[in-house]
This record gives structure tokens, sequence and C-alpha cells, in this order.
């Protein structure tokens, strides 16, 4: 069973929402996640085929609280969810989902995963 908690309504998500299921739920990040995000997001196997510089501790902090501060923003256009396995409240890794609201009415929808 697949439970989904909060609004959708237009163009524009209240994000209050929580998907759970039997395992996992999904749940919005916050500051105490930087540990968690560090474990896997600093790990070179990790960037294998996405190339980038492998982040470092400073901007894997960065990286959390920028995602926080656009949690607020008014405007916003990127959602992050952090997805948790509910019987060992283990952080598994996370949901991102961008919007651009223009004409072409552009989503992605990406994931990172601890492995």
């Amino acid at each position: 069973m697949i439970k989904i908690f909060g609004n959708l309504w237009g163009n524009s998500f209240a994000m209050d929402i929580i998907l759970e299921t039997e395992r996992l739920y999904l749940r919005k990040p916050v500051i105490e996640d930087i540990e968690e995000y560090s474990k896997y997001n600093e790990r070179e196997e990790f960037y294998r085929y996405i190339h980038i510089d492998v982040p470092n501790k400073k901007s894997t902090e960065e990286f959390v609280k920028l995602i926080l501060d656009e949690d607020n923003a008014d405007n916003k256009e990127s959602y992050y969810f952090v997805l948790i396995e509910k019987a060992e409240n283990k952080f598994l890794g996370d949901v991102q989902i961008h919007v651009k609201p223009n004409k072409e009415h552009i989503a992605g929808l990406g994931y990172s995963i601890n492995p």
C-alpha cells in the first residue's frame, strides 16, 4: 500500500508531501542529513559515470544547505526528498524533482542511491 500525505494542485506542489510504502518513506531533507549524504556522496566510485569532481565534506555540507534554502524559496523549481528504510531507519538515498514552469512544461526526476 502507498500513502501520500500533502496536497497537489495546479502547477505547484505543497511540500509537506510524504510518500510512505510498507518498507520505505520519503521525507524532506534536514541539516542532520549531512553525515548520511557524505557516506555515499563523497565516494569516488559513486561518480564513475558522472564526470564531475568528487565532492568533499565542505561541498557536501554546502549542497545540503543549498537544498534546504531552496525549500524555502518563493519560486521553487527543485524539490528534494530523502529515501528512508523504515525497519532500520536507514538513509538509502535521495530523490530530486526539477520543474521548469515555462510554456514547454519541462520537468526532470533524478535519484541517488547509497550502495
